[in-house]
Order: structure tokens, then C-alpha cells, then sequence
């Protein structure tokens, strides 16, 4: 039997995962810019609170984009 994740079938969960991956993707995309979004020295710490969610709320999901 093939396991599904709450992301695929749960719309608010799929929408909170996508908001954490929206905020993963502003801390890479502006990481050492400078700019406004630029979390500096607390990049691993922001990306681990996020990744943290994401496993918090669809564990499948969370070992299918971080094997």
C-alpha cells in the first residue's frame, strides 16, 4: 500500500506547507544580499524551524523533499 500525504489530500495543511516553502525559498533567494529579507547568520536556524513545520505537519511529505 502506497502511503499519501496530508499534502495531497488536505487543502489547509497543503496551504501551510506552501507558505513555509514560500519562506524557505525568500530566505535562499536573498541569502548575503543585504536586502531587507536577508536573514544573515540565522539562515540554518530559520531553515530548521521551517523544515521542523513542515514535519510537524505531513511527515510523508516531509521525507519525500528531504530524503
Amino acid at each position: 500500500m502506497r502511503l499519501v500525504s496530508k499534502y495531497r489530500t488536505n487543502k489547509k495543511t497543503k496551504e501551510q506547507i506552501d507558505i513555509c516553502l514560500a519562506k524557505m525559498q525568500r530566505i535562499y533567494a536573498n541569502h548575503n544580499t543585504g536586502s531587507k529579507y536577508d536573514v544573515g547568520e540565522k539562515k540554518s536556524e530559520e531553515t530548521s524551524k521551517l523544515k521542523e513545520r513542515i514535519k510537524e505537519l505531513s511527515p510523508i511529505f516531509h521525507n519525500q523533499i528531504y530524503p
